[in-house]
């Protein structure tokens, strides 16, 4: 008996399952009224802010150009009130000890304890101005931190309320051997 093979099978490949469709995608809802007021209110606040920044930026710029200053009114000394001075109250300088780089004013109190003292001067011949202070019912101080290489002159000032002040008679040091005035 003759045998007859069974006919083969061509490979056929498995079935492959067809791809899912996209997720769905959510449909916008349709705009609310309230949505359209408050996008109008959002711009307005927007452009209202821009107009207030560049109202600002034109106030600085005018005013860094001199454009806007105010006009300022000059004072001179002589327009400030002054102070009345009480020349039976004012001190007595009865001695200045040179150190070179400090001074030292003994003086007499003629307020009988109630002025502040302060120490007025400078290098000779120059602007003076606030160099020491001293407590009420003082009798002397030191000025620190002046230049051995140049000569001062001092004023001790009483000042013995707000509107009224006793100024000493000036005196000078002598590390040259000069006295000036």
């Amino acid at each position: 008996m003759a045998t007859t093979a069974a006919p083969s099978k061509p490979d056929v490949p498995a079935k492959i399952a067809p791809p899912a469709p996209p997720p769905a995608q959510p449909v916008p809802a349709p705009p609310k009224a309230g949505d359209a007021v408050a996008s109008v209110m959002r711009a307005r606040r927007l452009l209202l802010g821009g107009a207030a920044l560049l109202v600002l930026i034109a106030i600085a710029v005018a005013f860094t150009r001199g454009v806007a200053t105010p006009e300022a009114k000059s004072t001179s000394p002589s327009d400030l009130p002054q102070a009345s001075q009480a020349t039976d109250r004012a001190p007595e300088i009865t001695n200045i000890q040179d150190e070179r780089i400090a001074v030292t004013l003994t003086f007499v109190d003629r307020s009988e304890g109630v002025a502040a003292f302060y120490v007025v001067g400078g290098p000779t011949g120059r602007q003076a101005t606030t160099l020491a202070e001293a407590p009420r019912a003082s009798t002397s101080v030191r000025v620190n931190a002046v230049n051995p290489d140049v000569d001062y002159c001092f004023v001790v000032v009483a000042v013995l309320s707000v509107d009224k002040v006793a100024p000493s008679v000036q005196v000078c040091t002598s590390r040259f051997g000069t006295a000036k005035p």
